[in-house]
């Protein structure tokens, strides 16, 4: 039927969209902690924490941190709180314990605006969904996998 092959080819869409978009992040991230002595920093540190974690666990943390967050934020908070404010705040609760972390949060406040943007675009959590679970499936594993470069980063 028609209502199905329209169903069925937004989906495709978003389904694009949120691999583009994690695909782009995905790059940048990589590139950023191969090249960058902060990136490097900050990768050792969440190493340290996921480096040998079970997959089934980092899978499980990446769908519900995904899930939840984007519900949260996307679905929810970004219709009364507009989505300067929103991605202010998904930034805000990325704030780490570390100084020298900052840029993570930068990137989180950042990568608030990219996922409410296309959630406004396509009126959908679909696209953001996949974007976010997938930036943080193939990060937690790469993080759960790097060795830490110890290097001196003072």
């Amino acid at each position: 039927s028609y209502w199905h092959e329209e169903i069925h080819q937004q989906f495709e869409i978003d389904l694009l969209l949120g691999l583009v978009i994690a695909w782009v992040v995905i790059t940048l991230s990589r590139y950023i902690s191969t090249h960058t002595q902060w990136g490097q920093k900050i990768d050792d540190d969440f190493t340290a924490i996921f480096q040998g974690m079970p997959k089934y666990y980092l899978s499980g943390l990446a769908v519900m941190s995904a899930l939840c967050e984007e519900v949260i934020f996307r679905g929810f908070l970004q219709s009364y709180l507009g989505l300067a404010w929103t991605s202010l705040l998904f930034g805000a609760l990325h704030v780490p314990m570390q100084k020298h972390h900052w840029p993570w949060t930068v990137a989180a406040c950042i990568m608030g605006v990219v996922f409410g943007v296309c959630y406004e675009w396509r009126a959908t959590l679909t696209a953001p969904l996949i974007a976010h679970f997938t930036i943080n499936y193939f990060n937690l594993h790469a993080l759960a996998q790097r060795t830490p470069t110890g290097s001196d980063y003072s």
